[in-house]
Protein backbone atom coordinates (compact mmCIF):
# COMPACT_ATOMS: atom_id res chain seq x y z
CA UNK A 1 0.00 0.00 0.00
CA UNK A 2 1.31 3.45 -0.97
CA UNK A 3 0.34 6.64 0.85
CA UNK A 4 0.59 9.91 -1.08
CA UNK A 5 1.28 13.43 0.21
CA UNK A 6 -2.42 14.29 0.17
CA UNK A 7 -3.14 11.34 2.49
CA UNK A 8 -4.77 9.16 -0.15
CA UNK A 9 -3.72 5.53 -0.33
CA UNK A 10 -3.48 3.06 -3.19
CA UNK A 11 -2.67 -0.62 -3.44
CA UNK A 12 -0.01 -1.25 -6.11
CA UNK A 13 2.50 -3.96 -6.94
CA UNK A 14 6.05 -3.41 -5.75
CA UNK A 15 7.29 -3.68 -9.34
CA UNK A 16 5.21 -0.63 -10.33
CA UNK A 17 6.76 1.71 -7.73
CA UNK A 18 10.30 3.11 -7.76
CA UNK A 19 12.02 5.20 -5.09
CA UNK A 20 14.11 8.24 -5.98
CA UNK A 21 17.27 6.26 -5.24
CA UNK A 22 16.38 3.40 -7.62
CA UNK A 23 17.48 3.29 -11.25
CA UNK A 24 14.49 3.21 -13.60
CA UNK A 25 14.35 0.23 -15.96
CA UNK A 26 14.93 0.92 -19.66
CA UNK A 27 11.30 0.12 -20.49
CA UNK A 28 10.20 2.86 -18.08
CA UNK A 29 12.81 5.38 -19.26
CA UNK A 30 11.73 4.89 -22.87
CA UNK A 31 8.18 5.90 -21.95
CA UNK A 32 9.17 8.78 -19.67
CA UNK A 33 7.42 12.03 -20.56
CA UNK A 34 9.63 15.09 -20.81
CA UNK A 35 6.84 17.29 -19.46
CA UNK A 36 6.30 15.53 -16.13
CA UNK A 37 8.69 17.68 -14.13
CA UNK A 38 10.42 14.53 -12.88
CA UNK A 39 14.22 14.69 -12.68
CA UNK A 40 15.56 13.35 -15.93
CA UNK A 41 19.31 12.98 -15.72
CA UNK A 42 20.89 10.96 -18.49
CA UNK A 43 17.70 10.80 -20.58
CA UNK A 44 19.40 12.57 -23.50
CA UNK A 45 23.06 13.26 -24.00
CA UNK A 46 24.21 16.63 -25.33
CA UNK A 47 24.97 15.13 -28.75
CA UNK A 48 21.43 13.74 -29.11
CA UNK A 49 19.92 17.10 -28.19
CA UNK A 50 22.06 18.92 -30.77
CA UNK A 51 21.21 16.34 -33.43
CA UNK A 52 17.48 16.76 -32.76
CA UNK A 53 17.53 20.49 -33.47
CA UNK A 54 16.95 21.77 -36.97
CA UNK A 55 19.98 23.42 -38.56
CA UNK A 56 19.85 27.20 -38.56
CA UNK A 57 19.48 29.00 -41.82
CA UNK A 58 21.82 31.90 -42.44
CA UNK A 59 20.50 35.44 -42.27
CA UNK A 60 19.69 36.75 -45.72
CA UNK A 61 22.11 39.49 -46.74
CA UNK A 62 20.13 40.73 -49.73
CA UNK A 63 16.99 42.82 -48.97
CA UNK A 64 15.18 41.01 -51.80
CA UNK A 65 15.47 37.81 -49.76
CA UNK A 66 13.28 39.49 -47.13
CA UNK A 67 10.59 40.14 -49.74
CA UNK A 68 11.60 43.81 -49.97
CA UNK A 69 11.97 44.19 -53.69
CA UNK A 70 12.36 47.72 -55.10
CA UNK A 71 8.71 47.60 -56.21
CA UNK A 72 7.61 46.66 -52.71
CA UNK A 73 9.64 49.47 -51.13
CA UNK A 74 8.27 52.01 -53.62
CA UNK A 75 4.72 50.87 -52.90
CA UNK A 76 5.23 51.16 -49.12
CA UNK A 77 6.80 54.60 -49.47
CA UNK A 78 3.85 55.80 -51.54
CA UNK A 79 1.44 54.54 -48.89
CA UNK A 80 3.30 56.38 -46.16
CA UNK A 81 3.48 59.59 -48.19
CA UNK A 82 -0.24 59.64 -48.98
CA UNK A 83 -1.27 58.59 -45.48
CA UNK A 84 0.69 61.28 -43.62
CA UNK A 85 0.31 64.31 -45.85
CA UNK A 86 -1.01 67.29 -43.88
CA UNK A 87 -4.65 68.07 -44.55
CA UNK A 88 -5.57 64.57 -45.76
CA UNK A 89 -7.62 62.05 -43.87
CA UNK A 90 -6.66 58.45 -43.68
CA UNK A 91 -9.30 55.73 -43.81
CA UNK A 92 -6.73 53.11 -42.97
CA UNK A 93 -7.63 52.81 -39.27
Amino acid sequence: QVEFEDGSQLMVKRGDIYTLEEELPKRVKSRLSLSTGAPQEDVFSGDEVRAAKRPRLGNPRNPEEYGQTPDYLAFMESLLQTQYQPGTQSNMF
